[in-house]
């Protein structure tokens, strides 16, 4: 299933392992994922978001809101439950 923006992922590789939010923004071009609250800061004391690598990560909640990924789920046997 491809990860799209409001999705919940879990960090599986890396320093980051383990930790957990929902998916920022993809970068098509550089195949990568930005995700909420993982961040790090630069020498000059911003905040900037880290970028990470989407085979480094496992979905845990879909974004159902797009009727494809429905019928997806469904085609394949899963319900689509919405919270």
């Amino acid at each position: 299933m491809p990860i799209i923006v409001d999705d919940t992922v879990t960090i599986t590789k890396g320093d980051r392992k383990l930790s957990e939010g929902k998916i920022l923004r993809v970068d098509v071009k550089n195949t990568r994922l930005y995700v909420e609250g993982i961040t790090r800061s630069r020498q000059d004391g911003s905040t900037v978001q880290m970028p990470i690598s989407p085979a480094n990560v496992m979905i845990t909640k879909l974004n159902l809101d797009d009727q494809w990924r429905r019928k997806i789920l469904e085609r394949k046997g899963f319900s689509a439950e919405e919270e």
